[in-house]
């Protein structure tokens, strides 16, 4: 797959140094987004989609594109830490105040819309995961790696 390219070298260098990753995935079309704690993707990740109506019944791949990969945890607590705080502010996500005003066919396409939300539940979990000393923000080894 042309588009995971740098993903997989990303994936390649840091295999040794690093055992503790996360890759963030987004949806072509409709902008979901599925966290992975490998580059290679399971169907069962889409169980991440809590609602079954937008959830897809087969993981295709060439709909998935890597985002972002981080990799450099100082434990295996901290990764799924943040893994457990990002998916629950993704399911928690503020709503609208006219969100069920709204036909149905509008509110689903709003809540697949997870880009943005997701990446700002990743910096505030970085920062809770600090707070909690779970990193240490002066001898983090976390690198970050985004889509171009």
């Amino acid at each position: 797959m042309k588009h995971n390219f740098h993903l997989y070298k990303f994936e390649k260098t840091f295999n040794v140094e690093y055992i503790e990753k996360l890759f963030f995935f987004r949806h072509v079309a409709t902008s979901q987004v599925l966290i992975s704690p490998q580059v290679n993707m399971k169907n069962r990740y889409l169980r991440q989609t809590l609602n079954p109506a937008l959830r897809s019944h087969q993981l295709r791949k060439d709909l998935w594109q890597p985002f972002l990969g981080v990799c450099g945890f100082k434990s295996e607590a901290s990764r799924i830490s943040l893994l457990n705080f990002i998916r629950f502010r993704l399911e928690n996500k503020p709503k609208p105040p006219d969100y069920y005003q709204q036909p149905k066919r509008l509110r689903e396409v709003e809540d697949m819309k997870e880009i943005e939300y997701s990446v700002l539940a990743f910096c505030e979990g970085i920062k809770e995961l600090i707070k909690r000393k779970l990193e240490d923000p002066d001898q983090s080894q976390l690198l970050l790696f985004w889509e171009k």
